[in-house]
Formats: structure tokens, sequence, C-alpha cells
């Protein structure tokens, strides 16, 4: 019997996430980046103060072999409403993530 609903723990295509946290594009090289944003709280670092912001991570979503990078951006940015040429100026400016030993 075929069934007609599909399998609950499968997302749907086209399936888009509306919080803004997420951001699927392409760099100049034509390799897909998935880029995330995870907020930040207000810290201290070396005695000065730092504003809460986000920190945006990078993964090539179509090479595996590509390291990560990071980033940081301000307070509630919404990467669904950054241009792409923002992301991807970001993404040419963002230091590699090491892993840990």
């Amino acid at each position: 019997m075929p069934h007609s609903q599909p399998h609950p723990f499968l997302p749907l295509r086209g399936t888009r996430r509306t919080s803004g946290a997420e951001r699927v594009f392409s760099d100049d090289d034509g390799r897909s980046w998935s880029a995330v944003s995870f907020p930040m709280p207000a810290g201290r670092a070396t005695g000065e103060e730092l504003a809460p912001g986000s920190a945006v991570v990078f993964t090539c979503t179509s090479d595996a072999r590509v390291d990560q990078r990071a980033t940081g951006a301000p307070a509630g940015t919404q990467l669904v409403n950054v241009p792409e040429v923002t992301l991807r100026r970001w993404l040419a400016h963002a230091p590699r993530l090491d892993r840990l030993s």
C-alpha cells in the first residue's frame, strides 16, 4: 500500500527556516556554503567591554575538505536579510576554525 504522507523524519523539499539564522549561498568559485548565526552575549575580554553580537559559522557544503570559518556580526543580524555579496566578503575575511587537540 503506497504512503500518501512523507516520512515524518525527513524534511520536505523547499522547507525553509524562518528564523533568519541559516543561509545557503555560493562563493566566487562556485562552492556552496551554509552560514549559521548564533547569538553571543555581552562580555569582557582583556578588560574591555564587548557588545553583544552574533557569531556566523561558515561550512562548505559542496566540499567537506574545506575548513569551517567563523566571524562576528552585529547583534540581531538576520542572515536572510544579508546580501550575498556581504556574505561572500565575510567568508573571505573569516579565519579558519581549528580543531581542539
